[in-house]
């Protein structure tokens, strides 16, 4: 009973993590830069001689950005993650009817990992489109650098850190939960490890390139976490849709 306790727990905590990714922009208060800020970002990236605008009213327009596109991302695989952790969870209560839970779990991740498949794909063509857009108006000195710097150059590191370290701490309690319920399933164990390891990732990537260079880091980041999920999410698709057919002929 326990052991079927932690994995609804588990499946709890993995839905939990999947829902501050996906709402990452609303967990914490945006920043909106100063005006000093965007005078040390300016001057930074660009030469001084190119740094004639009217620093106040460009710091007044700057809206409150999202905490970058590699945040969100992490949902591609956590999404397909929390799809089996639920069935695990679904299996403890269905465990009198497994030919039902069978079906069930065959066609749930034919959905869910076809969605996947679809959207990682999708997304990472999204990512890898804003990251050639991000470098190259970086590196069209001067008039190209200043409009990437207005536009990209103000990621909040802060709030970013703090959404992947809420994330962190629900995946490591997620796999301190699946070990206790004794599921030393090397491919959910691998799984679990991998998503870990995207938020940690991701957070390196974040963290320490200067900040106006932040944003291209993430999309670069973005995109890894959009293959890795679209890598994980084929077998799934496949080996369910083995089971579905298996499941018809039976």
């Amino acid at each position: 009973m326990h052991q079927k306790l932690f994995i609804i727990v588990a499946a709890g905590l993995c839905l939990l993590a999947l829902l501050v990714e996906v709402g990452a922009d609303s967990i914490i208060p945006a920043q909106v830069p100063t005006a000093a800020e965007v005078s040390a970002t300016l001057l930074k990236g660009a030469s001084k001689s190119d740094a004639h605008i009217d620093l106040e009213e460009l710091a007044k327009k700057q809206t409150p950005t999202p905490p970058g596109l590699a945040i969100r991302y992490l949902a591609l695989y956590d999404g397909l993650l929390f799809a089996s952790l639920g069935l695990m969870a679904l299996g403890g209560v269905l465990s009198a009817a497994p030919k039902t839970h069978i079906r069930i779990q065959n066609i749930a991740l034919l959905v869910t990992s076809l969605i996947d498949v679809i959207l990682s794909f999708m997304l990472a063509l999204l990512a890898f489109a804003a990251l050639l857009a991000m470098v190259a108006l970086f590196l069209a000195a001067p008039f190209g650098t200043i409009a990437y710097l207005v536009a990209f150059g103000f990621f909040d590191v802060g709030r970013a850190t703090t959404v992947l370290s809420i994330a962190v701490v629900l995946k490591i309690a997620m796999v301190v939960l699946v070990v206790l319920a004794g599921q030393l399933n090397r491919r959910l164990l691998v799984r679990l490890g991998i998503s870990l390891v995207l938020c940690l990732l991701v957070s390196f990537l974040q963290a320490f390139p200067p900040t106006f260079l932040v944003s291209i880091l993430d999309a670069l980041a973005a995109i890894v976490v959009a293959v890795i999920a679209l890598v994980m999410a084929i077998p799934v698709l496949v080996g369910s849709i083995v089971g579905v057919v298996k499941s018809l002929r039976a």
